[in-house]
C-alpha cells in the first residue's frame, strides 16, 4: 500500500479549486482535476485518490453523486466538499451522508495540512482493514 497522497480534484468552478489545487500542492499532495461526475466516475476507477476534494455543484452533478461514486468503487476514499463559505445545514447534511469533511478559502497551509494528514489516515486504516477481510 502507497503512502503517496493522491487527490482528485472536482469542478468547474476555478475559483476556489485552482487555490485549492496550489495550496495542496504545498502540503505535498498530487492532485488531478476533472470537471464533472462523468469524468470523476472514470478517474476514480483508473486512479483510486486517496481524497476527492469537490465543488458542491458541477455540471452534471452534485457533491452526493461524488460520494455515491465512491461508495461504488468499492475503494475508500474520503470526500471533502469545498465551499466559497461556510454554511452549518449543509455541513451538517454532508456529514451525514458520507463527506468527511469541509474546506473553505482561503486555504491555509497547516489547517489543510492538518485536514489532508487525518483523512489520509483514515483512508489508509480502512483500505488496510478492507484488505484483511479479503486476504481471510
Amino acid at each position: 500500500m502507497s503512502n503517496k497522497i493522491f487527490s482528485l480534484v472536482v469542478g468547474d468552478d476555478i475559483y476556489p479549486l485552482e487555490s485549492l489545487r496550489e495550496a495542496l500542492r504545498d502540503v505535498e499532495v498530487d492532485t488531478a482535476a476533472v470537471t464533472s461526475c462523468e469524468k470523476a466516475a472514470r478517474l476514480i476507477v483508473q486512479t483510486e485518490p486517496t481524497l476527492i476534494f469537490t465543488a458542491k455543484m458541477v455540471s452534471d452533478g452534485s457533491w452526493l453523486e461524488i460520494v455515491s461514486l465512491v461508495e461504488k468503487s468499492g475503494v475508500p476514499a474520503n470526500v471533502i466538499l469545498v465551499v466559497k463559505e461556510p454554511d452549518v445545514g449543509l455541513y451538517l447534511n454532508c456529514i451525514e451522508r458520507g463527506v468527511y469533511d469541509f474546506v473553505v478559502p482561503p486555504f491555509e497551509k497547516a489547517p489543510l495540512s492538518h485536514i489532508v494528514r487525518s483523512a489520509w489516515l483514515d483512508v489508509q486504516k480502512r483500505r488496510t482493514d478492507l484488505a484483511r477481510l479479503e486476504v481471510a
